[in-house]
């Protein structure tokens, strides 16, 4: 840096505005000449400028964006910002920091998200974002985070019913009420995109591919049993088969009962896919597999139980693909409202590769693993030809586990958090954190209800960790988990009776935790109540 015009003046001196220059290690020489225009320079000195914080943090990457697929009910609200920091958001423009009452779920790092929920079709929503960072600094002006969701457009209904009455034939001059095909497989290969095809009471003994048509946004192909109905998608064996969802977009798949396949349902090289109100049970291998970079998948409502019916994996809901490869980035899936049960193997499995994964207000029990494997299974970012480069930022909230081996691992960078656990078997963990990898990344583990005694509640093998409000670990910022605080706990009842120990008693997390597992706002009352 040159820090001026020269100094010919002795005693010499120079002055430098260090605020002009970036913080960091900087090193000093001196030249100095005779009036012969002879020079020499000095041995260099390092000097420290450490120029106070004075910008507020800049965002970017917000999302959503544009239109969401016609029947969105729920959406994930992100950004990112370039230095750690505490992001809110308003529904009205204009809105200072200090006075918005909205924090991210999921904030506290450079990345922020929260559950934007109440959605519905043709509708338009805008997100303005102001965030903090850690020195203070705010953003006076908002970062707008806008989307919409489609307005729910009507292609040509089409019908499937092999009762024999009506009699049903595969021919293209069916496909009505009156007369239906017989399969679902040949309609799938004849309907157009935003088609529905309603599938009526039955057994189908077949292997649908569903490898088309793909919907819109606007207007998702709808592949559905006949409101009232129960059809039963039936294989040639758990050794044999699974039905299939590839390489499509926009697709609705909802209320099939599943069984005696070797893997009930993949969903394989697909983006915005809902699979709902299915039963998938009594398979070879696993329940439900989400694979090959599919990615904006939601799985809700459904059951799904009695895996590994023949041999090898039995997980409930598996994300992503084995070490071996291929390479798999599986992203952005939603698993909620899900109840899974007699699982040889996890009951959900985060694969490594895979990131942004949300598993929400679940039910699992009855998942056979072990003492360092959960029934909700976070994996390594990092295994084999599997790798992700940054923070895989897993959610795993508002889940209810019991009757398991360990409930929960967290191998990687997540958020564990408002999760009800008990009765896990003899030995086992609430909570097992560790780290293959040697990661950087943060496991926060935040108000947890755990039924076990302190030393098996939350166990860290390895990695960096942020554990507070929990009811379960006897450490600083938690408390060992007693009966007395619970309305029922005999009946599983854990919401806090009054005035017991835990309310009020845990540290402020609303940077990470806005919501209780009941959907209340924390904190209630005085303070933030633990558990």
């Amino acid at each position: 840096v040159n820090t001026g015009a020269e100094d010919t003046t002795s005693a010499y001196s120079i002055s430098w505005d260090t605020t002009t220059a970036t913080n960091g290690n900087h090193v000093i020489t001196a030249t100095a000449r005779d009036t012969s225009s002879n020079t020499a320079t000095s041995a260099g000195i390092t000097v420290t400028v450490s120029n106070a914080d004075t910008t507020p943090p800049t965002r970017s990457n917000g999302a959503p964006s544009g239109t969401l697929q016609a029947g969105t009910t729920s959406t994930t609200v992100s950004l990112t910002t370039n230095e750690t920091a505490t992001c809110r958001y308003s529904t009205t423009s204009g809105v200072a920091y200090s006075s918005m009452t909205n924090t991210f779920s999921t904030t506290g790092s450079t990345s922020h998200s929260a559950t934007a929920s109440g959605l519905t079709n043709g509708s338009s929503y805008s997100y303005y974002v102001r965030c903090n960072d850690t020195a203070g600094n705010f953003n006076t002006n908002d970062y707008t985070i806008s989307f919409s969701v489609a307005a729910q457009s009507t292609g040509n209904i089409y019908y499937v019913d092999n009762s024999g009455s009506p009699a049903c034939s595969n021919s293209l001059s069916y496909g009505s009420e009156s007369q239906p095909w017989c399969t679902l497989t040949y309609a799938v290969s004849l309907i157009n995109g935003g088609d529905t095809i309603y599938v009526k009471q039955g057994t189908y003994n077949e292997v649908p591919l569903i490898n088309r048509p793909n919907g819109t946004a606007g207007n998702p192909t709808v592949i559905q049993t006949y409101p009232g109905h129960t059809v039963i998608l039936r294989g040639n064996g758990v050794n044999t088969g699974r039905v299939k969802i590839f390489g499509s977009k926009y697709i609705t798949f909802d209320g099939f009962e599943i069984t005696n396949y070797n893997q009930g349902l993949f969903v394989e090289a697909s983006s915005n896919i809902i699979v709902k109100n299915c039963n998938i049970h009594d398979v070879g291998q696993d329940g439900l597999h989400i694979l090959a970079n599919s990615e904006f998948i939601t799985v809700e409502n459904c059951t799904v139980h009695d895996t590994r019916k023949w041999q090898f994996n039995g997980e409930g809901i598996y994300v992503g693909t084995g070490s071996a490869g291929p390479l798999d980035n599986t992203n952005n899936i939603i698993i909620r409202n899900n109840l899974i049960y007699n699982t040889i193997d996890e009951g959900i499995e985060l694969k490594p590769g895979t990131h942004d994964i949300l598993v929400e207000n679940n039910t699992i029990y009855n998942s056979t693993t072990s003492s360092t494997f959960g029934a909700i299974e976070i994996n390594e970012a990092n295994l084999g030809v599997q790798t992700w480069p940054s923070n895989p930022n897993h959610i795993v909230r508002n889940n209810i586990i019991y009757n398991t081996d360990t409930a929960i691992r967290a191998g990687t960078g997540s958020s564990v958090y408002n999760n009800i656990i008990y009765n896990t078997r003899s030995g086992n963990y609430g909570i097992y954190v560790n780290n293959a990898n040697s990661d950087a990344y943060t496991r926060r583990i935040y108000h947890n209800t755990i039924n076990l005694p302190s030393s098996n509640a939350v166990v860290v093998s390895s990695g960096t960790t942020d554990i507070k409000n929990n009811i379960g670990p006897a450490s600083t910022n938690n408390i060992a988990y007693s009966s007395s605080y619970f309305v029922n706990a005999a009946g599983s009842d854990y919401h806090l009776l009054s005035g017991s120990a835990p309310v009020s008693a845990g540290v402020d997390l609303s940077a990470w935790v806005t919501t209780d597992k009941d959907s209340v706002s924390r904190p209630q009352g005085v303070g933030w109540d633990l558990g």
